[in-house]
Protein backbone atom coordinates (compact mmCIF):
# COMPACT_ATOMS: atom_id res chain seq x y z
CA UNK A 1 0.00 0.00 0.00
CA UNK A 2 0.95 3.87 -0.39
CA UNK A 3 1.21 6.37 2.04
CA UNK A 4 1.10 5.19 5.91
CA UNK A 5 0.88 1.36 5.76
CA UNK A 6 0.46 0.81 9.58
CA UNK A 7 -3.48 3.19 9.08
CA UNK A 8 -5.33 0.87 6.58
CA UNK A 9 -4.31 -2.40 8.77
CA UNK A 10 -5.23 -0.27 12.08
CA UNK A 11 -8.48 0.25 10.30
CA UNK A 12 -9.55 -3.05 9.75
CA UNK A 13 -8.95 -4.21 13.33
CA UNK A 14 -11.03 -1.43 14.41
CA UNK A 15 -13.64 -2.90 12.07
CA UNK A 16 -13.29 -6.35 12.43
CA UNK A 17 -13.85 -5.72 16.50
CA UNK A 18 -17.36 -4.31 15.61
CA UNK A 19 -16.26 -0.46 15.98
CA UNK A 20 -17.33 1.81 12.94
CA UNK A 21 -15.37 3.62 11.53
CA UNK A 22 -15.32 6.84 9.25
CA UNK A 23 -12.73 7.83 7.14
CA UNK A 24 -13.01 11.81 5.90
CA UNK A 25 -11.66 14.05 3.82
CA UNK A 26 -10.99 15.15 0.08
CA UNK A 27 -11.56 13.11 -2.60
CA UNK A 28 -8.16 11.70 -2.74
CA UNK A 29 -8.94 9.94 0.85
CA UNK A 30 -10.47 7.63 -1.52
CA UNK A 31 -6.76 5.90 -1.97
CA UNK A 32 -6.92 4.90 1.24
CA UNK A 33 -9.69 2.62 0.11
CA UNK A 34 -8.52 1.87 -3.70
CA UNK A 35 -5.03 0.62 -2.42
CA UNK A 36 -6.27 -1.96 0.45
CA UNK A 37 -8.74 -4.10 -1.15
CA UNK A 38 -8.79 -5.84 2.09
CA UNK A 39 -10.11 -2.65 3.89
CA UNK A 40 -12.24 -1.56 0.79
CA UNK A 41 -13.85 -4.94 1.12
CA UNK A 42 -14.83 -4.32 4.57
CA UNK A 43 -16.60 -0.70 3.54
CA UNK A 44 -19.85 0.60 2.41
CA UNK A 45 -20.33 3.05 -0.03
CA UNK A 46 -18.33 6.03 -0.07
CA UNK A 47 -20.37 9.36 0.75
CA UNK A 48 -18.37 12.13 -0.76
CA UNK A 49 -18.48 15.60 1.25
CA UNK A 50 -16.83 17.93 -1.06
CA UNK A 51 -15.71 21.88 -0.56
CA UNK A 52 -18.96 23.98 -0.86
CA UNK A 53 -18.70 25.04 -4.81
CA UNK A 54 -18.73 29.02 -5.10
CA UNK A 55 -20.20 28.85 -8.67
CA UNK A 56 -23.56 26.81 -6.90
CA UNK A 57 -26.19 29.59 -5.35
CA UNK A 58 -27.29 27.49 -2.89
CA UNK A 59 -23.80 26.16 -1.63
CA UNK A 60 -22.47 29.16 -1.68
CA UNK A 61 -25.42 30.44 0.53
CA UNK A 62 -24.71 27.84 2.77
CA UNK A 63 -21.05 28.86 3.03
CA UNK A 64 -21.89 32.58 3.86
CA UNK A 65 -24.23 31.43 6.49
CA UNK A 66 -20.90 29.35 7.76
CA UNK A 67 -18.90 32.49 7.80
CA UNK A 68 -21.69 34.41 9.63
CA UNK A 69 -22.18 31.79 12.62
CA UNK A 70 -18.02 32.10 13.08
CA UNK A 71 -18.72 36.07 13.45
CA UNK A 72 -21.47 35.37 15.49
CA UNK A 73 -19.67 33.35 17.43
CA UNK A 74 -17.37 37.11 18.03
CA UNK A 75 -20.58 39.18 18.47
CA UNK A 76 -21.58 36.92 21.32
CA UNK A 77 -18.92 37.36 23.57
CA UNK A 78 -18.94 41.02 23.06
CA UNK A 79 -16.30 41.62 20.21
CA UNK A 80 -17.01 44.95 18.10
CA UNK A 81 -17.72 43.96 14.16
CA UNK A 82 -15.68 45.69 12.43
CA UNK A 83 -15.78 44.20 8.95
CA UNK A 84 -17.36 44.11 5.53
CA UNK A 85 -19.95 41.02 5.34
CA UNK A 86 -18.96 40.67 1.84
CA UNK A 87 -15.31 40.89 1.19
CA UNK A 88 -15.01 38.59 4.37
CA UNK A 89 -16.74 36.14 2.80
CA UNK A 90 -15.06 36.57 -0.17
CA UNK A 91 -11.59 36.81 1.35
CA UNK A 92 -12.46 33.89 3.67
CA UNK A 93 -13.49 31.58 0.67
CA UNK A 94 -10.23 32.70 -1.22
CA UNK A 95 -8.22 31.42 1.77
CA UNK A 96 -10.05 28.04 2.36
CA UNK A 97 -10.98 27.05 -1.08
CA UNK A 98 -14.32 26.10 0.41
CA UNK A 99 -12.79 23.98 3.46
CA UNK A 100 -15.43 23.84 6.82
CA UNK A 101 -12.19 23.06 8.99
CA UNK A 102 -9.66 25.75 7.50
CA UNK A 103 -12.22 28.48 8.20
CA UNK A 104 -12.90 27.44 11.55
CA UNK A 105 -8.65 27.26 12.15
CA UNK A 106 -8.48 30.68 10.65
CA UNK A 107 -11.07 32.04 12.83
CA UNK A 108 -9.92 30.09 15.52
CA UNK A 109 -6.52 31.97 15.24
CA UNK A 110 -8.09 34.89 15.05
CA UNK A 111 -9.60 34.64 18.29
CA UNK A 112 -6.21 34.10 19.60
CA UNK A 113 -4.62 37.25 18.34
CA UNK A 114 -7.42 39.56 18.87
CA UNK A 115 -7.89 38.85 22.51
CA UNK A 116 -6.12 41.78 23.81
CA UNK A 117 -7.91 44.47 21.34
CA UNK A 118 -11.02 41.96 20.58
CA UNK A 119 -12.40 43.51 17.61
CA UNK A 120 -12.83 41.47 14.83
CA UNK A 121 -11.44 43.17 11.55
CA UNK A 122 -9.70 42.23 7.88
CA UNK A 123 -6.53 43.73 9.62
CA UNK A 124 -6.84 41.26 12.71
CA UNK A 125 -7.76 38.24 9.75
CA UNK A 126 -4.93 39.37 7.68
CA UNK A 127 -2.26 38.65 10.78
CA UNK A 128 -4.09 35.25 11.75
CA UNK A 129 -3.36 34.34 7.67
CA UNK A 130 -0.22 35.50 7.98
CA UNK A 131 0.63 33.40 10.75
CA UNK A 132 -0.96 30.18 9.96
CA UNK A 133 -1.15 30.13 6.22
CA UNK A 134 1.95 30.85 4.76
CA UNK A 135 1.94 34.24 4.03
CA UNK A 136 4.46 34.82 1.71
CA UNK A 137 2.11 33.50 -1.03
CA UNK A 138 -0.19 36.88 -0.45
CA UNK A 139 -3.27 37.32 1.91
CA UNK A 140 -6.50 37.05 0.90
CA UNK A 141 -7.51 39.54 3.49
CA UNK A 142 -5.58 42.11 2.15
CA UNK A 143 -6.91 42.55 -0.91
CA UNK A 144 -9.20 44.40 -2.35
CA UNK A 145 -11.28 42.79 -5.15
CA UNK A 146 -11.84 38.71 -5.08
CA UNK A 147 -13.19 38.00 -8.42
CA UNK A 148 -15.77 35.28 -8.68
CA UNK A 149 -13.32 33.48 -11.28
CA UNK A 150 -10.50 33.54 -8.90
CA UNK A 151 -12.98 32.12 -5.76
CA UNK A 152 -13.70 29.27 -8.48
CA UNK A 153 -10.20 28.69 -9.32
CA UNK A 154 -9.91 28.54 -5.35
CA UNK A 155 -12.46 25.49 -5.39
CA UNK A 156 -11.33 23.81 -8.33
CA UNK A 157 -7.07 23.94 -7.07
CA UNK A 158 -9.16 22.33 -3.98
CA UNK A 159 -10.41 19.62 -5.58
CA UNK A 160 -7.39 18.69 -7.83
CA UNK A 161 -5.07 18.73 -5.33
CA UNK A 162 -6.83 18.15 -1.90
CA UNK A 163 -5.11 21.47 -0.56
CA UNK A 164 -6.47 24.82 0.18
CA UNK A 165 -4.52 27.53 -2.14
CA UNK A 166 -3.17 30.79 -1.17
CA UNK A 167 -2.79 33.29 -3.45
CA UNK A 168 -1.22 36.91 -4.68
CA UNK A 169 -3.22 39.64 -5.61
CA UNK A 170 -4.67 38.50 -9.38
CA UNK A 171 -2.35 35.47 -9.92
CA UNK A 172 -2.14 31.81 -7.94
CA UNK A 173 0.91 30.33 -7.57
CA UNK A 174 2.32 26.44 -7.52
CA UNK A 175 3.13 26.04 -4.13
CA UNK A 176 0.58 25.46 -1.82
CA UNK A 177 0.08 24.98 2.02
CA UNK A 178 -1.87 22.07 3.32
CA UNK A 179 -5.70 22.12 3.63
Amino acid sequence: PKGNPPSPDWAKELVDDNISVVLVGLPHVQRVLDDNEQLAERALRPVRMLPYKWIDPDQRAHYCEMVTAFVGRFQEQGWPIEIDADETVRASYLCTGGLVGRLARLMFHAEELGTAKRGLTMDLLARAFDLKFEPEWGNPFRMHDWPDALLMKAYSDTIKKGEAPTYQEGRSRNRRSQA
